[in-house]
């Protein structure tokens, strides 16, 4: 599961390049775009926003009319859907819980890309499902006490939190920090 304290730290595009990097690897991999009020993964893979996620979980839809394989690289995306006036709610469903347990046995990696932790409990919820959660927090961006609370809350929500990354970092501002020699591994 991918999160953020706030919006536009990465996380979506993020979560597209781990999938199909997985992808091109031989594993069978599934997207879900988790973010119900101002999802990214359609446009990022090119496929219709709707049937998805929110039709699923309304039981409008089947698992087999939202899944939409990516030609390009087999990754099987499951999109957003339509609007919802309340995803906090059907997020966490018993059927969001069981679509994620029926998805990580289909494949072999199940990236969940959720909107902003800070500002909607969505994230939370379902990072809560995951078994693990990754966390980008945007630098010198994202303001310290930000992130510190959204990591408090994820553990407070039971979320496994494997990692905080960095995104967008400035390679050549950061190599004046005296951590230049870091810049090479990136």
């Amino acid at each position: 599961c991918f999160v953020s304290s706030v919006p536009e730290e990465g996380k979506s595009a993020l979560a597209t390049s781990l999938s199909r990097v997985s992808a091109a690897s031989g594993r069978r991999i599934c997207l879900v775009d988790c973010d119900l009020r101002r999802p990214q993964q359609h446009r990022f893979v090119g496929v219709k926003r709707s049937p998805g996620l929110a039709e699923y979980l309304a039981q409008t839809a089947s698992i087999e009319d939202i899944s939409v394989v990516d030609e390009v690289t087999g990754v099987v995306v499951i999109p957003a859907g339509g609007d919802v006036p309340n995803s906090g709610t059907i997020l966490q469903s018993q059927r969001m819980k069981d679509l994620v347990a029926q998805l990580g046995e289909k494949f072999d990696l199940v990236i969940l890309d959720t909107p902003a932790i800070m500002a909607l409990a969505d994230g939370l919820v379902v990072a809560n499902m995951a078994e693990a959660t990754i966390m980008l927090v945007q630098w010198e961006r994202t303001p310290r006490e930000v992130a510190e609370t959204a990591v408090r809350n994820l553990r407070g929500a039971g979320a496994n939190l494997i990692g905080v990354l960095l995104s967008q970092v400035n390679q050549r501002k950061q190599a004046t920090y005296g951590y230049s020699s870091y810049g090479y591994y990136y």
